[in-house]
This record gives C-alpha cells, sequence and structure tokens, in this order.
C-alpha cells in the first residue's frame, strides 16, 4: 500500500510538471482520480481480507466438525466395546505423596523428630445398574490408628503394608431428585466437618442414611448414621449414633451452609483403644475413659464467595454434654479458619488458615486431627498448595501448638509432593 502510494504520488508530480498543453486534466482533478482509486484499492483489499478470514473460519468449523465426528465415532465404539466386556461404569483414581514431616520441641528435654514419610491410595469405583455403586480403596498406613495413612521410610527397606481403607456400597433410587442415599461397610466419611471432629483421613464403619432435595437454591440435608466401633463376643458391643442436619444455600456466588450434629457414643469408654488426649482413670487394673460418656453436640457454619480466588469462612463448635470426672470441665471444643484460592489445574494456588482449641474429653481423642495432635491441644495451623501441572502439587503446612491443661509445645512441618491420578 505504501509503495502504490508513492507510485500515485509520482505520477501526480509528472503531471504537474508537464506543460500545460500536454495536459488533459488539471492537477486537482487528477489528485481526484486519484484518491478515488486509492479508496477502491482500499476497499478491494478490505473485502480480500473479510474473504480471507470467512475461508479460514470456515476451515476451522470444518475441522472441529471432523474432530468432533470423530471423537463421538471412538466414543461410541469404546462405549459399545466396554459393554460388551461389562467395563461400563468403572472408574479408577489415587494418589502418590511424598513429605518431609519435622517436629520441633519447645523443651530441650525432647528430642525433635525428623521423618521422611510416603502416602499411596488406590480407589476402584463400579457403578452396577439400579442406583447402586461400589467403592474399594486400598492405602498405605498401618493397623494401628485410623487416622493416618502414611508411611514412614525406615526399617532397612522392609515392604510398607497396603490396607483396606474403604469398602462400601451406596444405593440411591432412581427417583426424581434422587434425595435418598444408604450406605454401608466401611465408607468415605459422610457428615459435614471440620478436622477438630473427624480427622481427614479416618472412614467409619457402619451404615448411614442421607436424604436431601435441591429447591432451587436452597437444599436441606439429614444424614443419620449407625457406627460400629467394636464388637464383643461375650459382651455389649460399643457403637455410636450419628445424626446431622442442615442447609446449605447458594444466591449467585455466595453460599451460606449451617449444620447442626448430634454424636452418642455408647459403652466408648470401656472399650476405647486410643485415648490420644482424652484422660483415663484406673480403678481395679481396669483402665476407662474419664469422660465416661461422650454425647456431642456440634454447630458448624461456612460462608463461600466464589471467583477467581474462591473464598470460605468457617465456625465449628462443640460441646460434650456427657463429660464426667475430674476433668469433667473440659468438654468444649472451638476452631474458626477460612481458605483463599483452590486447587485444580496449573498454577492454581490455596492458602489456608485454621484456629483450633480442642479440650480433653470435648471430642473423641481417636477420631480427632491427628496432625494438630489429637486432644487437649490449641493453637494454628498454615496451609499453601501450589499446583505445578495440574495434577501435581507442591504444599507446605505449619503448626504452632501447646496443651491446654499441662505443657507441651511443639512446632510441626510438612512440605508435601503429591500427585492424582
Amino acid at each position: 500500500m505504501r509503495l502504490l502510494r508513492v507510485i500515485l504520488a509520482a505520477a501526480l508530480l509528472a503531471l504537474t510538471a508537464a506543460p500545460a498543453w500536454a495536459r488533459s486534466d488539471s492537477a486537482e482533478e487528477m489528485a481526484a482520480k486519484i484518491r478515488k482509486m486509492e479508496e477502491q484499492i482500499a476497499a478491494q483489499q478490505a473485502m480480500l481480507e473479510e474473504m480471507k478470514k470467512a475461508m479460514e473460519e470456515q476451515k476451522a468449523e470444518t475441522t472441529n466438525e471432523i474432530k468432533k465426528t470423530a471423537l463421538e465415532t471412538a466414543q461410541k465404539e469404546v462405549a459399545k466395546e466396554t459393554k460388551a466386556h461389562n467395563l461400563a461404569g468403572w472408574k479408577f483414581g489415587g494418589d502418590v505423596r511424598v513429605r518431609y514431616e519435622g517436629t520441633y520441641y519447645d523443651s530441650e528435654a525432647t528430642q525433635d523428630r525428623n521423618r521422611f514419610r510416603l502416602r499411596g491410595r488406590f480407589k476402584v469405583t463400579k457403578n452396577v445398574g439400579w442406583g447402586v455403586t461400589g467403592y474399594l480403596q486400598l492405602a498405605s498406613g498401618s493397623e494401628a490408628g485410623a487416622t493416618s495413612t502414611n508411611q514412614t521410610l525406615t526399617d532397612s527397606f522392609d515392604k510398607k503394608g497396603i490396607w483396606l481403607d474403604q469398602a462400601y456400597i451406596t444405593w440411591t433410587p432412581d427417583i426424581e431428585g434422587h434425595f435418598f442415599t444408604f450406605g454401608g461397610g466401611r465408607t468415605a466419611n459422610p457428615y459435614l466437618s471440620t478436622p477438630m471432629i473427624w480427622d481427614t483421613d479416618l472412614n467409619p464403619e457402619g451404615f448411614y442414611q442421607t436424604v436431601k432435595y435441591d429447591f432451587g437454591g436452597v437444599e436441606p440435608s439429614f444424614t443419620f448414621g449407625q457406627l460400629l466401633i467394636k464388637e464383643n463376643g461375650s459382651g455389649k458391643d460399643a457403637y455410636a449414633l450419628a445424626y446431622q442436619g442442615g442447609v446449605n444455600a447458594r444466591m449467585d456466588r455466595f453460599g451460606a451452609s449451617i449444620s447442626l450434629a448430634y454424636y452418642d457414643y455408647v459403652r466408648y469408654d470401656t472399650n476405647y483403644k486410643y485415648a490420644n488426649g482424652n484422660t483415663t482413670r484406673t480403678v481395679n487394673n481396669v483402665t476407662t475413659l474419664d469422660a465416661v460418656d461422650f454425647n456431642i453436640f456440634e454447630v458448624l457454619g461456612k460462608v463461600t464467595y466464589d471467583a477467581r480466588y474462591p473464598l470460605e469462612f468457617f465456625v465449628d463448635y462443640a460441646v460434650n454434654t456427657g463429660a464426667e470426672g475430674p476433668y469433667g470441665d473440659q468438654d468444649t471444643a472451638w476452631s474458626v479458619g477460612g481458605q483463599i484460592g483452590q486447587n485444580k489445574k496449573q498454577q492454581d494456588w490455596s492458602m489456608a488458615y485454621r484456629y483450633a482449641h480442642i479440650e480433653a474429653n470435648s471430642v473423641v481423642g481417636a477420631f480427632s486431627d491427628s496432625d494438630f495432635g489429637h486432644n487437649n491441644r490449641k493453637g494454628s495451623e498454615l496451609k499453601f498448595k501450589y499446583n505445578i501441572f495440574d495434577p501435581l502439587t507442591l504444599g507446605v503446612s505449619f503448626w504452632m501448638t501447646d496443651k491446654i491443661v499441662g505443657s507441651d509445645e511443639w512446632n510441626r512441618l510438612h512440605i508435601d509432593l503429591e500427585y492424582k491420578f
């Protein structure tokens, strides 16, 4: 275009420099003709650009249509083959995590501890039809303790154990709303909670029934559970009846939920396996929990805001009305905290903070947060996680805690590299 302008300008200059008798048009008329020619050429060029763009768009649409058709054909063939070999409805997943864990004690009399640990989990899910789904999860860890799936790198390269972490069946009848679910076995935790009540690695055993229905942005829910703790061949069994009801509301980007729970532990004080901060007493060479009974009321409230970096804030409060004995007044637990961000794809990040105050006999110590130190502790937790790739995250967690009754102050650091598949 610039070269054309130079040629036209040169032609105009030559014409204006020619003798008057050699010119049939005036300089002004010639300049006007040149401008008209330039406009025509510009219009033609614009038309050519539009045609070129239209051709490229048509080519892209054709390519996308071909890809879509090929994908649909492939999906149909895969579905046909999986159905023929009874492979439809299967889902596989899991994760591998490598961790550095350091625990640093305030007292010089207690040796600091440094450990390298790993976790591996593999989960299989199968939808068998009629609303029935089966779940099976294998995980590393040990038989002792229900609140950890970690294995420490130690013992002269001995092999690490794999345990049955989850094995359960759910049934959701195919009726409008799909509002009822029945589950049984060693199940994923069906209760809304924070680690103050249930450690995130804990999977209860027994049965539960959940009823929930979405009324256009307002969803009430109720969960009833019968949790089996210890079966006694020559005596009465220990179990827990767990009830939780709540409502979740959504409006545009805002969300809010509140839930009320009641956990009634029956004969747990004489059938407990790990105290983990619950106080004990020994009478006639028999050790039992001081609390005698655990009748725990819990209130949990959450507020969320959905944005580029989602926000969440929660308050959790629990009281054990069954606490008795010399530490019967140590019956309350509470926790507050929040999070910003999320971890779904590459370069996503999140940061979370939580403060907790868990008195000795407020909740069941065997099931509360193991990283925090279970019961009879107070302190802060700070976490940061970053997605190096979609399935690969780097996380850093730090705890500063101390005993509520007594003194045992320590700090704990986790550095995690985790891959999900």
